[in-house]
């Protein structure tokens, strides 16, 4: 599962938790199902990955290591879709004031 090896971060839907280089999750956040909008950010400047449910943010986590990083996406069924953007579109997220607010 995503979050827990080494290096992975993770945030679940099935039960709101963030998982964190480990087995053992932490409670983070809102359960998210069909229609929800989940976002990813890392701030490289204080080496924190955040993660976003429709527009809002839901706190940061540390990261261990900078590098290495690759998203991925967890579903459990066959019928399950995604559409991801990768910022081809306007974000949910207003990511460009996170970045002024936090660069200050």
């Amino acid at each position: 599962m995503i979050g827990w090896d080494y290096n992975s971060y993770g945030y679940h839907g099935d039960d709101g938790k963030k998982f964190t280089s480990h087995i053992a999750g932490r409670k983070y956040g809102p359960l998210f199902t069909t229609g929800d909008t989940i976002g990813v950010g890392i701030n490289f400047l204080n080496r924190t990955i955040f993660f976003t449910k429709n527009g809002i943010h839901l706190g940061k986590c540390l990261l261990k290591k900078c590098d290495n990083l690759y998203p991925m996406i967890g579903m459990e069924s066959i019928r399950e879709s995604v559409e991801i953007n990768f910022g081809q579109k306007q974000f949910s997220f207003d990511i460009y004031e996170y970045a002024k607010v936090t660069l200050i």
